[in-house]
């Protein structure tokens, strides 16, 4: 189960920020999870609430997570767009010729702290 390493280092990452902005505590980490880089988010909430359990400065802490689609762009054409899982044709050329752009990122977006 990689989300219990991915947690970690969202906690520790965290952390970090908390001590240089010199905030008592962690009300809310936003991060984005692209749909194609294997994160299940129920698994990474479950590990993070796991691993804050008895951490005074992550209590009643949320980890928000935004999903990001996947996008593809054409080869031949140029076109980006969102392919069926199954059919990764462009809708601009009908061309099977194409190249991620997004959708395997996981990013730490932001935190709020109090």
């Amino acid at each position: 189960m990689h989300e219990l390493s991915i947690a970690k280092r969202i906690i520790d990452k965290a952390s970090e920020l908390r001590e240089e902005y010199q905030a008592s505590k962690i009300i809310k980490i936003y991060i984005k999870i692209g749909a194609l880089s294997g994160v299940e988010q129920e698994n990474l909430h479950f590990c993070y609430n796991i691993l804050i359990e008895g951490m005074d400065e992550f209590k009643e802490s949320q980890l928000i997570i935004e999903e990001k689609e996947w996008i593809v762009k054409c080869n031949n054409c140029g076109t980006e767009y969102n392919p069926d899982v199954h059919l990764l044709l462009c809708p601009g050329c009908q061309m099977n010729s194409s190249t991620l752009i997004s959708g395997d990122e996981l990013d730490f977006v932001s935190l709020e702290v109090e």
